[in-house]
């Protein structure tokens, strides 16, 4: 669910349907060739495919449709780190908060955005995913007004879609006369638990085993906040992240991946049926019996 309120007398709820994102823009070098344009994870790549064990089956077949997540370690960012203030002609955008976001249905995101004055504006959180650039959820569409605009959302697409998997968002905030755009990472870092029972994966294996992650967020810096939107200093996406995955058939697995900016890695995931004394066919169930795939990370 999407909330919002404005000043202290005035409140509605509103929702708005959008798609999976690629977002550009924060902390932007201004010089140079063009990848001084990319952001810390940008071609950050995790690539490979998943098996059955050898052990079990030396045919090593390919394991289709296996739910992919990813869980982010955050350190505290160097002494001295301050991130760039989210303020453009009249507008400001607090750090939004909890940050990182580790359980949005239960304590949802609260953005908060102070405007000078009335102010056509859009509201959005973006996403690092792959290939287009669209909003996640659109939390404001119309008009800022003049004072305290605040804003909740719930870690689903549209606020009302599929739970979207964990990642580096970007609360965004645009005037409709094409004045400064002024953003704010956001970190969504639901448990394992809590992704495996949403099923908010970062990506699916495909009829061959495949996978690739893209664009995986690490060395980014974001303001950390706590669930009353106290600040907490400024942290960081390391360089390593774990990799789990998540079968009804297969036993759960996790990897700890480590990986630079800009960087990729290939891994082979070999996995053990969780009766691995049962017989392995190289199609476990028909593609047609297994979940659908989601929009890969």
């Amino acid at each position: 669910m999407v909330s919002r309120s404005k000043n202290a007398t005035k409140s509605s709820s509103r929702t708005a349907a959008a798609g999976w994102v690629a977002a550009t823009g924060l902390l932007l070098a201004l010089a140079g060739c063009g990848e001084d344009f990319l952001r810390p994870g940008d071609e950050t790549l995790i690539e490979g495919t998943a098996v059955v064990d050898v052990s079990i089956d030396p045919r090593e077949p390919p394991v289709d449709n296996l739910g992919l997540g990813l869980l982010y370690h955050l350190a505290d960012a160097a002494p001295g780190t301050i991130l760039p203030a989210a303020q453009a002609d009249g507008l400001s955008l607090r750090a939004p908060y909890p940050n990182p976001l580790p359980a949005p249905d239960v304590t949802p995101l609260t953005v908060i955005v102070e405007a000078d004055q009335a102010t056509p504006a859009r509201v959005e959180i973006w996403a690092e995913l792959r290939f287009f650039a669209e909003a996640v959820v659109v939390l404001e569409d119309a008009s800022l007004d003049a004072g305290t605009n605040t804003y909740t959302w719930n870690g689903a697409e549209g606020g009302v879609g599929e739970r979207v998997p964990n990642g580096l968002y970007y609360v965004r905030v645009t005037p409709a006369d094409g004045g400064g755009t002024i953003e704010a990472p956001v970190v969504l870092n639901r448990p394992v638990g809590d992704v495996i029972a949403l099923e908010s994966y970062n990506e699916f294996t495909g009829f061959d085993g495949s996978f690739l992650l893209v664009d995986i967020a690490v060395g980014a810096a974001f303001a950390r906040t706590g669930s009353s939107g106290a600040s907490l200093g400024t942290a960081v996406l390391q360089n390593r992240v774990t990799l789990f995955a998540c079968d009804i058939d297969f036993q759960h697995q996790e990897e700890l991946v480590r990986i630079a900016p800009r960087e990729r890695v290939a891994l082979k995931l070999s996995l053990v049926p969780r009766i691995s004394a049962a017989p392995v066919l190289s199609n476990p169930r028909p593609l047609a019996d297994r979940r659908s795939p989601v929009p890969a990370f």
